[in-house]
C-alpha cells in the first residue's frame, strides 16, 4: 500500500537585502620582530536586486617590541571605510561609485580620500555567491605629515592630489 501527499510548490526563500559579516583577529609575532597585531573587519552589503551598496570597514593595530626595549611601540595604527553604491542596468551590466577615506600610521598617511566611478561586468550573479569587476576613473587625495613624503617626488606641500583609471 503506498499513500502519496501533493503539496503546491513554495517560493525558495527570499535573501535579505541586508547582509553582515565582521570578524577581529590578532597575532604575536616572537623572535626578531617581537610583534602584535590586532585586527578587525567588517562588511555591511545591502543588496535589492538591481541596485545596492557594499560598505567596507577594516582596521588594524601594530605594536612592536625592540630587543632591549622594555615596552612596546605602536608602529601601525590604520582605519579605512570604503563604500561601493551599484546599478544594473543588464543582469550583468552595472555602473557604480566609490568613496574611501583612509589613515595610516604605518604609511604615514595622516588621511587619504578616494571616489570616483565606472562601469562593470559579473559574469557569475547568484545569491550566494557572486564575481565582478568594473573599470572606472578616479580622484585621490592624500595628505602626510610631513612635506617631504618620497625623495623621488617633488614635494608640493604635504597634500598629493592624483587622477587615476583602474580597476575595481
Amino acid at each position: 500500500f503506498t499513500m502519496v501527499l501533493a503539496q503546491e510548490p513554495q517560493e525558495p526563500p527570499k535573501k535579505p537585502p541586508f547582509r553582515y559579516n565582521f570578524g577581529v583577529g590578532g597575532m604575536w609575532i616572537a623572535g626578531n620582530l617581537n610583534q602584535m597585531q590586532f585586527n578587525t573587519s567588517g562588511l555591511i552589503t545591502y543588496d535589492k536586486n538591481h541596485m545596492g551598496n557594499d560598505l567596507l570597514i577594516n582596521g588594524y593595530r601594530i605594536y612592536m617590541k625592540p630587543q632591549g626595549v622594555e615596552d612596546f611601540i605602536r608602529i601601525g595604527d590604520d582605519l579605512s571605510i570604503t563604500t561601493i553604491p551599484f546599478y544594473y542596468f543588464h543582469p550583468h551590466i552595472y555602473g557604480f561609485g566609490i568613496g574611501h577615506w583612509s589613515t595610516s600610521l604605518l604609511h604615514r598617511i595622516d588621511s587619504r580620500i578616494f571616489a570616483g566611478g565606472g562601469v562593470g561586468y559579473a559574469p557569475d550573479r547568484r545569491p550566494d555567491f557572486l564575481v565582478r569587476a568594473g573599470f572606472g576613473a578616479f580622484y585621490e587625495q592624500t595628505a602626510f605629515p610631513e612635506e617631504s613624503f618620497n625623495i623621488d617626488i617633488e614635494p608640493d606641500g604635504r597634500t598629493r592630489s592624483v587622477a587615476r583609471v583602474g580597476l575595481i
